[in-house]
């Protein structure tokens, strides 16, 4: 009897060693799921920014799922911007992502997604002449991608965020809708 309260004693700590051994070696991932920042079914929040001389009107309609932002846009003239602006006061993991789907009936026209900070800082994506997507496509904006555009802070990077927006500004001009759907953070690893 006392071999075997022994050999299941040994048992025990062979189990506890296996497991050990297998969690220090095998790497981490980090199991965070996207976090839905939102989901267009009511445009409550958001503000239309255009400059002047510039026409911008936010709707909501049919998304990929669900409904989608919006943005009704008209740019006459050599140069003019629409925004489309919500409050998201968030703090930033080390890495991330933004993820939202994107279509358009739109001539080519730059396209900007901006963080802002509490501070008056602007950090940025800036795509110039873009050739809009004419079917639903998903658009990821990593960290990396994000550069500081403007501010007191004078560079680094953003750490909390007080607003989120999006940006139609002129190529061509012209008048155009841009769809944005499903727009999601997530913390990553790489």
């Amino acid at each position: 009897m006392l071999f075997l309260s022994r050999l299941y004693h040994l048992i025990d700590k062979v189990k506890f060693a296996i497991v050990l051994t297998a969690w220090l070696l095998i790497p981490h991932f980090s199991f965070s799921q996207p976090k839905l920042l939102d989901d267009f079914e009511s445009l409550d929040g958001w503000r239309a920014l255009p400059s002047q001389g510039a026409k911008l009107a936010l709707t909501s309609e049919a998304g990929k799922t669900g409904k989608a932002l919006v943005m009704n846009f008209e740019l006459t003239g050599v140069y003019g911007y629409t925004i489309a602006q919500k409050d998201f006061p968030m703090a930033l993991p080390d890495n991330y992502e933004f993820t939202f789907d994107m279509r358009a009936d739109a001539p080519v026209n730059n396209f900007e997604f901006k963080l802002l900070d509490d501070k008056e800082n602007v950090f940025w994506i800036k795509k110039l002449n873009v050739e809009y997507p004419k079917v639903w496509t998903k658009q990821r904006i990593k960290k990396r991608h994000i550069t500081f555009a403007w501010g007191p802070q004078r560079g680094g990077e953003i750490r909390r965020v007080a607003k989120i927006e999006f940006v139609v500004s002129t190529a061509t001009g012209g008048t155009g809708k841009v769809f944005i759907g499903n727009f999601k953070f997530e913390p990553i690893d790489d």
